[in-house]
């Protein structure tokens, strides 16, 4: 049962995100993660634009970009370095490469 919710969780993810599903009035929405082990924070965007806060006690700063998600995962792509930080999508959470949990409010 879980991985039947995972997986239509994750089409319509995708259909939002190529934008096969608009918003009614075509505005940008926003969804906000938490991180459970420190005070990061991931804003996405439904025109597929995010921007990840890190914590003040873990450098602080941020990243931005595109986001793509393929094969159950969340991709973020890093503009300045031209990499991706893949995140697990487990239900309506995610889970960083270090195994961090990211809530969605």
């Amino acid at each position: 049962m879980k991985s039947k919710t995972i997986m239509i969780l994750f089409v319509m993810i995708a259909a939002i995100a190529c934008g096969c599903i608009e918003n009614s009035d075509n505005k940008v929405t926003t969804d906000v993660y938490r991180c459970t082990v420190d005070d990061g924070i991931l804003y996405l965007s439904s025109n597929q634009q995010y921007e990840l806060l890190i914590d003040e006690l873990h450098g602080g700063g941020g990243i931005y970009g595109n986001y793509s998600i393929r094969e159950g995962a969340l991709l973020l792509k890093r503009e300045f370095l031209g990499d991706l930080l893949r995140f697990t999508i487990d239900g309506r959470d995610l889970i960083d490469p270090e195994g961090d949990r990211w809530v969605r409010d």
